[in-house]
């Protein structure tokens, strides 16, 4: 699994100029495949995470700005919520950063913005958004769905390739 952990105070909602609601925040990620031959967790460890949840009907560069192949994904996973799971080299002065984009049927981000609601702005809510996540393809495995390391961190963002998870949850729990 993959996870994005954050508190009420890293939760936000925009809404579209086509008045399409979204949730969206700044977090700690994990990432934790069992076994690591790829080196994954070694690269992101320490890196700062990002997490967003959009509908279908949300404008495609909301959850896929770069076209990396979300909104197909979502469409065969059977009308279930799918992530893409991105890394992002440090720019202009900032830090490494590893996001989350989900697109989720009406139903799941419905039932997850009444969630994350709930908790914004709460210091004493935490969330959690997983995404399931069995690794990464090893070097010198002929090229497949699952990138190698070296596609998901390549500087160049054209080159780039993003890990897409087919199941995801979130949760909230308050420790007050």
């Amino acid at each position: 699994m993959w996870f994005f952990l954050g508190n009420g105070q890293q939760i936000g909602f925009s809404v579209s100029e086509n008045g399409i609601l979204s949730a969206y925040g700044r977090c700690s990620q994990d990432c934790s495949p069992g076994e690591d031959p790829s080196g994954v967790v070694g690269r992101v460890r320490n890196v700062a995470g990002s997490w967003s949840i959009c509908t279908p009907a949300s404008e495609e560069h909301e959850y896929d700005e770069v076209g990396w192949g979300l909104k197909q994904f979502f469409l065969a996973n059977g009308d279930k919520a799918a992530g893409m799971i991105s890394y992002h080299p440090a720019s202009n002065g900032g830090a490494d950063l590893v996001s989350l984009s989900v697109l989720a049927p009406k139903d799941f981000a419905a039932s997850a913005f009444t969630l994350l609601k709930a908790a914004m702005g709460n210091l004493s809510f935490q969330f959690v958004v997983a995404a399931h996540f069995i690794g990464l393809s090893l070097e010198g495995v002929q090229p497949n769905r699952i990138p190698k390391l070296a596609e998901i961190v390549h500087p160049d963002l054209m080159k780039r390739r993003a890990y897409l998870s087919d199941r995801i949850s979130i949760s909230i729990r308050t420790f007050k």
